[in-house]
């Protein structure tokens, strides 16, 4: 007779360990961003996090490959959020507001957006190198993904035509100036003053090397 526990049928074998472990990985996460934030990046140790979201170190590297893994751990989540939102986007609109506005909204539909902001300083104010590595590689995706969904709006192939890349290089180059320099208030921060912001910049960008 099999007396193994049975797993019910509306718990998933798996699911609470699963919840259990990104509920680890998002307090080390938290925790770990306001250290940087506080003591300033390079001076933040693991062991540090790990005392602070109170899990010994082995744990810490279980979930993080390194220290500066943390400043973009949600990006595959982040990514796909833009995914659905650009296929979201009505097709009678134009490529570049499709993709400015998928852009935008994903930016601010983040769950935590207390901890975009605590992101945003910690890259404001770090010279280490790692920090700019980690925002290079994060920006390098997100170019890929607007210069392809550019491409598939504007039906060309972007190996042939520049355009989807260069418009992707652009908006990701407007979308970095107003996250590390521009003051912006609560209002700012909607999806359509943020679009509208982004938007002006990036054209008046692309008519300069016309």
């Amino acid at each position: 007779m099999d007396k193994r526990p049975k797993v019910s049928a509306t718990q998933p074998a798996g699911s609470r360990r699963t919840r259990k472990r990104d509920q680890t990985r998002s307090l080390i996460q938290q925790k770990a961003m306001r250290l940087f934030r506080e003591k300033g990046f390079d001076n933040v140790t693991i062991a540090e996090i790990s005392e602070a979201a109170d899990v010994d170190a082995t744990t810490f590297w279980r979930h993080f490959g390194s220290k500066h893994a943390i400043l973009y751990a949600d990006r595959e989540v982040w990514l796909e959020d833009l995914r659905r939102t650009l296929d979201s986007v009505p097709d009678d609109a134009s490529p570049f507001s499709a993709v400015i506005s998928a852009l935008a909204i994903a930016s601010l539909s983040v769950k935590l957006p207390e901890f975009e902001e605590l992101r945003a300083e910690v890259l404001r104010s770090s010279p280490s190198p790692e920090v700019h590595a980690a925002i290079l590689a994060f920006e390098n995706l997100v170019q890929q993904e607007l210069a392809t969904a550019l491409a598939r709006r504007l039906g060309v192939d972007p190996r042939k035509d520049p355009r989807p890349e260069i418009l992707g290089a652009a908006i990701v180059s407007a979308t970095r100036w107003v996250r590390l320099h521009a003051k912006a208030s609560p209002a700012d921060r909607s999806p359509s003053r943020r679009q509208t912001r982004i938007m002006a910049m990036v054209r008046n960008a692309v008519k300069l090397v016309q």
